[in-house]
């Protein structure tokens, strides 16, 4: 399949100075894409191709702020398990956004916790994915809602599901599949590569993979 035709020049990237994100934003640049990227502290600086919207992902008018100079978007957004789970909310007026801008391409990023109809998981993967709804219930219910909105929405859009995240750059080939995990870990940096190459490659669209090194 060719790429995906949309002239896009610069990507909306929420969750870009987290964990992950900050390397999302730099691959982007790498790859000769504009950033446009939240930050809750409005004052400060970023390197360049990038440019910092002060705002919260939370917040309809930031979002707002950021999808308005996008092409494309990244969604990194993260949480910590505790506390109430605003990942579908949040996701939702992405979506909403982009739709009334005109935004044509969503990537967005889940666990390898997330089960779906068509999986073929391996034991492995089911024990641990049953671990994790027994330790992170509200967690993973918020996910699945935010799954049902996204694949329920008229964008072009790719969900990535992700094993365990360690720190390191986009060394080594990254293995993808539609029905199981295919390893236990991933850099960072992989991820960002992955999903930066999302943004044009319509290989994915309407798709869930599983990524790991």
């Amino acid at each position: 399949m060719g790429k995906v035709r949309i002239d896009i020049k610069t990507i909306a990237l929420i969750g870009g100075t987290g964990r992950v994100g900050r390397y999302i934003a730099a691959t982007a640049v790498q790859k000769g894409y504009g950033v446009r990227l939240l930050r809750r502290s409005p004052g400060a600086e970023a390197a360049g191709g990038m440019e910092v919207i002060g705002g919260d992902a939370r917040d309809r008018k930031s979002l707002r702020m950021l999808l308005a100079g996008g092409h494309a978007v990244i969604n990194a957004y993260g949480q910590s398990p505790k506390g109430e789970q605003l990942y579908s909310e949040v996701t939702r007026e992405i979506l909403a956004l982009m739709k009334e801008g005109g935004i044509p391409r969503y990537i967005g990023v889940t666990g390898g916790s997330l089960v779906l109809p068509h999986d073929r998981r391996g034991l492995f993967n089911r024990t641990a994915a049953g671990v994790f709804r027994m330790m992170y219930p509200e967690m993973i219910a918020a996910k699945e809602k935010e799954y049902g909105v996204i694949a329920g929405s008229e964008a072009k859009w790719t969900l990535v599901r992700l094993p365990f995240v360690s720190e390191g750059t986009a060394a080594g080939k990254i293995k993808v599949s539609h029905t199981s995990m295919p390893g236990y870990r991933i850099t960072n940096g992989a991820i960002a590569s992955f999903l930066v190459d999302q943004v044009t490659d319509p290989a994915h669209i309407g798709m869930t993979p599983f990524i790991a090194n």
